[in-house]
């Protein structure tokens, strides 16, 4: 069975955004589908981070995490965002569902 992941939102840059980025394993959302081998019924884990630097020289990060059941139907969809600071990274997961 095939997972897609594919990133759809992406930050501004001119508001300070740093690296930002949604992952499944070694798999990075890009805004072109990318393809992950996974077992219908396995739990995979995604990642995603989003760097800010401050006009005031801080700067921030969040990183964030999601359970995913692996479904291979690419009926069952699941989004990722993460948003701090006015600014968000949001990746389209095809073939799998968030677990609660």
């Amino acid at each position: 069975m095939t997972v897609t992941i594919t990133q759809t939102g992406i930050p501004s840059r001119s508001k300070m955004a740093g690296p930002c980025w949604i992952r499944i394993g070694a798999t990075y959302a890009s805004t072109t589908a990318r393809e992950i081998d996974a077992v219908p019924g396995d739990i995979i884990t995604a990642e995603g981070k989003l760097h800010v630097r401050r006009a005031s020289g801080r700067s921030e990060e969040l990183r964030e995490t999601w359970q995913l059941r692996v479904t291979g139907s690419p009926a069952d969809t699941a989004e990722l965002t993460v948003t701090p600071y006015g600014q968000t990274v949001t990746a389209v997961v095809t073939g799998a569902v968030l677990v609660p």
